[in-house]
């Protein structure tokens, strides 16, 4: 297998894995609250970090992390007030406020 062929495996398979991913949050509205927590509980740990001129807030890549969390929308919150959000997709099925509360817990 080439450079080329590994670098195409790697991107199905998480693209894969992110619509797992947010195909259980669809489900089950327990892991979707789980799922934003943890994002903002990173977040807000990494912008209060005391070594923050090695974690800066402006290098943080909020899309991504939001990407791996599967995330189906970016939250509101104040970290990410005035940010340009690069890398994150919101999911299609999650298009409006009103279907994610109509998410079930299980």
């Amino acid at each position: 297998m080439d450079e080329g062929e590994a670098g195409n495996q790697t991107s199905l398979s998480s693209s894969g894995l992110l619509s797992q991913l947010r195909s259980w949050q669809l489900n089950d509205r327990r892991v979707m609250d789980l799922a934003n927590r943890a994002f903002v509980a990173s977040v807000q740990a990494y912008a209060k970090h005391e070594c923050n001129f090695v974690l800066r807030m402006k290098d943080f890549p909020f899309g991504a992390v939001a990407s791996a969390f599967g995330l189906l929308r970016m939250p509101r919150m104040p970290e990410l007030k005035n940010r340009k959000i690069v890398d994150f997709k919101q999911d299609p099925r999650a298009s409006s406020a009103q279907k994610l509360n109509l998410i079930k817990y299980k």
